[in-house]
């Protein structure tokens, strides 16, 4: 993580290429010890794929990890900047799409729900609440992935960006962090509180799934 010391601002990398518990407890920890107010740029980088775990346990483990950083980026009240940078699956996608301003690389791709893993704790839920039932029900029963572009264009990122993504996101936040009081309040305001009774049943609801899938 690194910090400001003149503006509420930290920037958080997620960099690897599995999102497995460890990496998803580091997240978490990191982001409960960044001031809630501060605006957060979350860095995704490169390729995060994600592993359904060897065995029932495994999976509910690694569903409640996904779930406490769904929790954790769901507590602040300042704003969080995603930024990602390559082709993105499961758990990461999550954690994209519980992130207020969502940026995109040219060549970053989505699959929010693969053919080979169960659902990921919570995608159900925040692909519901951003592109409807509906179509939240085609992604995840043809397991499509999504470029950048129709990613923007169905509603689950902000924007495409040409160029240096991270840099983009960086500027962005750094522009939220200062008048952060202001960033606050329009992110209450307009974001609306989150509703923490469904979160937490859905990321409960496909913890159990997730351990049931064979």
């Amino acid at each position: 993580m690194t910090t400001d010391a003149d503006l509420p601002f930290a920037r958080v990398d997620v960099a690897g290429e599995v999102l497995d518990a460890d990496l998803l407890g580091t997240l978490a920890r990191t982001l409960r010890r960044t001031p809630a107010t501060h605006t957060v740029v979350l860095v995704l980088a490169g390729a995060l794929s994600e592993s359904a775990g060897a065995s029932p346990e495994d999976r509910l483990a690694h569903a409640h990890a996904v779930g406490r950083v769904l929790d954790a980026v769901a507590g602040r009240r300042g704003p969080v900047v995603a930024a990602a940078t390559g082709p993105l699956e499961a758990g990461a996608v999550a954690l994209l799409l519980a992130s207020d301003v969502v940026l995109l690389d040219t060549t970053a791709e989505l699959t929010p729900v693969p053919s080979r893993l169960p659902p990921t704790a919570g995608i159900g839920w925040l692909l519901r609440r951003d592109v409807g039932r509906r179509v939240a029900l085609d992604l995840a029963l043809s397991h499509r992935v999504l470029p950048a572009d129709e990613a923007v264009r169905l509603g689950l990122a902000t924007a495409v960006v040409e160029g240096d993504v991270v840099s983009a996101a960086v500027a962005r936040a750094r522009a939220l962090a200062a008048d952060p009081d202001r960033a606050v309040l329009l992110r209450q305001a307009v974001g609306g509180p989150s509703s923490t009774r469904d979160r937490t049943t859905a990321v409960g609801f496909d913890a159990e799934a997730a351990a049931a899938w064979s």
